[in-house]
């Protein structure tokens, strides 16, 4: 039997990300109300969802169909999110919900790079009795803030909803179709129309046009991690040989699950082994 780790339980080295050209890409049109001092963003990402399933398949994960459905919302979400925040800044969710077989959520993405990655946790995860989103933002230069915010609901979009409330200060809405793979979102800017922002619905927005409401800037996303064991031998070859063989106890591979995308892939330990004693 081969060991299973998780690397998240580790401080492995951050993955580095290239942008690739693909034609399965979520979408973001992002626009302004200025008589409303309001951002409207229309979300279209039924295309991503085909690298999404195809990463799936091929990783061998297989998420509950209630589990699928939260991670999607959050990747939606977060698409929203990053397109509100400075393009250079890499974003972090990480949601624990109240579920009788429990889960976590995690997202990440980065508006400059152009990706948008995530996956379900369901290892080692403890039974919770509240809802929280854990976010991590890493700015340009290296910088990381974290923060909690715990919710009343386990649904996503109220969740997400909840977070803007208590950590930007200004609200947002949020909105799945019923009937494509489009999701809308609504956030408020300083001075914005309270009365308005509360009732407005999403298909009278979608009706407005210039000057009304004026496009700023279109966004796109590619689900993609660069992962690979090679990345990780690295932080391997600095272990001690007696953590390295509690690791490894009897077995040739150690098995990394990637905590962005949660591929699984195997490490040799004659190839720790052989990295280690060159870089001595």
């Amino acid at each position: 039997m081969e060991n299973t780790l998780s690397s998240r339980k580790h401080n492995l080295p951050t993955a580095h990300w290239t942008i690739s050209m693909t034609l399965h890409s979520l979408k973001v049109g992002k626009y302004y109300l200025p008589d409303q001092k309001s951002l409207f963003l229309k979300v279209e990402y039924s295309d991503f969802l085909i690298d999404y399933y195809i990463h799936l398949k091929e990783n061998g994960l297989s998420p509950s169909p209630e589990q699928d459905e939260q991670l999607k919302r959050l990747l939606a979400c977060l698409a929203i999110h990053l397109c509100l925040r400075s393009p250079k800044e890499t974003v972090a969710w990480t949601l624990h919900m109240q579920s009788e077989q429990p889960y976590s959520l995690f997202a990440t993405g980065n508006a400059e790079q152009q990706y948008l990655v995530g996956h379900v946790i369901m290892e080692h995860i403890r039974r919770t009795e509240v809802n929280a989103i854990h976010s991590q933002v890493m700015t340009e230069s290296g910088d990381s803030r974290k923060s909690v915010v715990q919710c009343l609901s386990p649904r996503v979009l109220e969740m997400v909803e909840t977070y803007y409330s208590q950590s930007e200060q200004l609200p947002i809405r949020l909105k799945l179709s019923e009937t494509s793979d489009t999701a809308y979102g609504l956030a408020a800017m300083p001075d914005y129309d309270e009365a308005w922002f509360k009732t407005v619905s999403f298909e009278n927005i979608e009706s407005l046009e210039p000057p009304q409401m004026k496009k700023m800037l279109d966004y796109e996303y590619t689900f993609r991690c660069d992962c690979s064991a090679e990345k990780l031998i690295p932080y391997f070859t600095t272990l001690p040989d007696e953590q390295l063989s509690e690791l490894y106890g009897n077995d040739e591979h150690l098995v990394i699950l990637c905590p962005r995308c949660g591929r699984s892939f195997k490490l040799r330990q004659d190839e720790v082994i052989k990295s280690k004693a060159t870089k001595h």
